[in-house]
């Protein structure tokens, strides 16, 4: 009888194993595994506009940036600004073993001067004539692209190139500002011109990087 209650019991456990087996899994993995010996790094999530709202950055976040050491959430990463990424897995005994885990084409020669926001996965950044960029923050695609179209005259009223320092998030919108002195609002999900908020015209080309609103403005 006790030999017949053990081989119940086995058939079971069995039986459990296999039905798991069979549930759908809840988390994607990439489907190459980094080398044994390169350091673990802690990545943000994949992009997704189904779950999280795209790039639902507030206050209340910026003002605990270090609570999510996976985000990049504005210029100096914390109001303190001090540009300092705190994950650990990366150290000089093994930062030998990291390698290129993906690239993205800019297709520009001019020059590149953007600090790149990255939010629950997305990463949003500017490249010359201030264009923006998004592109999935694990994997390099992209996302979208947005062109305002600047004229190629301008170029002539800049110190520096037609460089652009990069883009501000907040509460589902991405704000910079062009070259020749008009400040976007677009929709973080689809890189669109958000329809409240119409193009400003400035009096002169923008070259200071951007900032959240209630940063402090620097030449």
């Amino acid at each position: 009888m006790a030999r017949f209650l053990s081989r119940l019991s086995l058939l079971a456990v069995i039986s459990l194993a296999l039905t798991a087996c069979d549930q759908p899994d809840q988390v994607t993995t990439p489907s190459v595994a980094p080398a044994a010996t390169a350091p673990s790094i802690d990545t943000p999530a994949p992009a997704t506009t189904e779950r999280v709202p795209v790039a639902a950055v507030n206050a209340q976040r910026l003002q605990q940036a270090d609570e999510e050491p996976g985000n990049w959430m504005s210029y100096g990463r914390t109001y303190s600004e001090q540009r300092f990424s705190p994950p650990a897995q990366i150290n000089a005994d093994n930062v030998a073993a990291l390698g290129l885990a993906w690239s993205y084409d800019l297709e520009t020669e001019r020059g590149i001067e953007a600090t790149s926001i990255v939010v629950d996965g997305v990463m949003y950044t500017t490249s010359a004539w201030s264009i923006v960029h998004a592109l999935d923050a694990r994997t390099g695609k992209q996302l979208w692209m947005f062109d305002p179209k600047v004229p190629k005259e301008k170029a002539k009223h800049t110190c520096c190139d037609v460089v652009n320092r990069g883009v501000a998030v907040w509460k589902g919108l991405v704000f910079f500002g062009s070259l020749d002195g008009r400040l976007f609002a677009l929709d973080a999900k689809n890189g669109e011109v958000n329809g409240r908020c119409r193009p400003l015209i400035l009096p002169c080309p923008i070259r200071s990087r951007e900032h959240h609103a209630s940063s402090r403005t620097r030449s």
